[in-house]
């Protein structure tokens, strides 16, 4: 295909949206545009807590070009909250209470606005909550408690209508994980600020850890496992040992949770054996006694 058979319909195109372009940006529409609400005089003890509807539409009217730059200026309904009391508040607004970036629109556009709307005012209130850890699983809230995690602040200024903040006990953190843990450092965490606060300072807190305190305990009687196909009997049976780790995990475990079994020397006159354990990773083994045992073979 010649490059002249290319170009012609690619010129053809151009031509076609620059009509339609022009049709569309000097014609006079009429069309519906989002327009926002913003308050006058409104206390700080009052807090506009809800709007019906939600969403509110202005129609405007003029050529197609000054209408895409009236959409991209700054343009809101203004009300003056003066008159406004506790609860439900019906208004009336018109294209009177349009205010704009740019007054020169209301000569070249016509706008078109008359509707009822319902404001809900309710009083602002400030108060101090406490800060409480979520976790991530249980697993993440053994291992912070464990390090006896703590907020800093462990209390916060919110502020919000007092149907909301008389409800709530406590604000939370997003879920804490172990693996954004770097050792015992400190590290920052946000809160899940509730529906309805307007207000919370700080918005972030710094989970303080401590290092999990360390102990020691001693678990008697582990049964010593040896091959009986290759072994009569063994003395004595049991293994009394020494563990450490931290105090809440020695808590949980129990004798089952550790194996302890017999090197049996491939030297047929050796008569004792040593022992080995197989502990949970987060254990570790101080001492063990005996450290061998007497081992019978078969005759």
């Amino acid at each position: 295909m010649s490059s002249r058979n290319i170009l012609f319909p690619l010129l053809v195109l151009v031509i076609v949206l620059i009509i339609w372009f022009s049709q569309n940006l000097f014609r006079t529409h009429r069309t519906e545009v989002p327009v926002s609400l913003r308050f006058v005089n409104l206390s700080d003890e009052y807090l506009v807590t809800e709007i019906v509807p939600h969403q509110i539409k202005l129609t405007v009217e003029g050529k197609g070009l000054e209408i895409l730059k009236f959409r991209r200026s700054d343009y809101y309904l203004e009300i003056d909250a003066t008159p406004l009391n506790i609860g439900y508040n019906d208004v009336t607004l018109t294209d009177r209470n349009l205010i704009f970036e740019e007054p020169h629109f209301r000569g070249i556009l016509s706008f078109y606005f008359n509707q009822k709307i319902s404001v809900v005012l309710n009083r602002s209130v400030t108060a101090q909550i406490p800060v409480s850890l979520r976790y991530l699983s249980d697993a993440d809230e053994t291992f912070f408690r464990q390090r006896n995690a703590s907020p800093q602040p462990n209390r916060v200024e919110i502020v919000g209508p007092s149907n909301v903040v008389s409800k709530l006990l406590t604000i939370n953190t997003l879920p804490l994980a172990s693996h954004d843990v770097k050792d015992t450092e400190p590290f920052k965490a946000e809160l899940d600020i509730p529906e309805g606060i307007v207000g919370i300072k700080p918005d972030i807190v710094t989970i303080v850890l401590e290092s999990p305190s360390v102990i020691m305990r001693t678990i008697p009687l582990i049964t010593i496992q040896y091959p009986k196909e290759r072994l009569s009997m063994i003395i004595p049976q049991s293994v009394t040992i020494i563990i450490e780790g931290e105090a809440e995990r020695l808590q949980t475990i129990r004798p089952q949770m550790i194996t302890a079994s017999i090197n049996v020397p491939e030297d047929e006159a050796e008569d004792f054996a040593s022992i080995k354990f197989l502990l949970p990773e987060d254990i570790r083994l101080v001492d063990y006694t005996p450290q061998k045992v007497q081992i019978f073979r078969h005759e």
